[in-house]
């Protein structure tokens, strides 16, 4: 399977470091805008993105947007406290390897 994609777990985290490159599709709520939607906190998001990018993964983050095209506040929130998050540990994500495998 690695030779001709990359493994790709819907809304699901692997348990231990992969040694192949490998990514995952969540949604910060619904997959589509709904005015009631309950949204997961910034900090659960970055928590999650840690995880995966410490195992060789790469986070394919769905943001639900309106009718219009826009997102709503509480979207930009989390978007906002992710990239005040990445500005401090910037550093630990781009460019890094996960942690080398003893056998």
């Amino acid at each position: 399977m690695y030779r001709i994609g990359i493994l790709d777990i819907e809304r699901s985290q692997e348990s231990d470091i992969k040694l192949e490159p490998w990514q995952t599709d969540t949604c910060v709520g619904d997959w589509f805008y709904h005015v009631k939607t309950e949204y997961k906190k910034p900090g659960h998001v970055i928590e999650i993105l840690i995880d995966i990018i410490a195992k060789n993964g790469n986070l394919l983050l769905n943001i639900p947007q309106k009718r219009d095209g826009t997102i709503d506040d509480e979207c930009k929130c989390i978007l906002h406290e992710m990239a005040r998050w990445i500005r401090v540990c910037e550093e630990g994500v781009y460019g890094t390897r996960p942690f080398p495998r003893r056998h």
